[in-house]
């Protein structure tokens, strides 16, 4: 009995004992980043004077761009119902339209009449 109670003592001892682990001031990271270290945002496209729909009616590819890198609605709907891709396609826009549909523009959309982009 006196060998187990020994035993249970020199466990209770050694973890009790401090931690050689611990880490040193050297080692410790701050909790949150510190401000030289963060980076500022890439300053984003100002977008056209124009609308999407106008910039697309007028085939002005450019245009499109800057809306887009804006974050346009590439599925807004105008006063018709009308979408982006819908004018282009009316408007015979081949690239404008592959640069909308590369950009999530839904080529399902249905206009105020129910006709799809595809319909041009």
């Amino acid at each position: 009995m006196s060998s187990f109670i020994t035993t249970i003592s020199a466990v209770l001892l050694v973890g009790c004992g401090e931690s050689q682990q611990s880490a040193t001031p050297e080692e410790t990271q701050p909790a949150e980043p510190v401000a030289e270290d963060a980076k500022p945002e890439a300053p984003k496209a100002k977008a056209p004077d124009i609308s999407i729909h106008t910039a697309i009616d007028e085939g002005n590819i450019e245009a499109v761009k800057q809306h887009l890198a804006d974050g346009a609605d590439v599925n807004a709907k105008a006063g018709d119902g009308t979408t982006p891709l819908h004018n282009a396609a009316v408007y015979g826009h081949k690239e404008i339209a592959e640069l909308l549909i590369a950009n999530g523009a839904n080529v399902n959309a249905k206009d105020g009449i129910g006709r799809t982009p595809l319909h041009y």
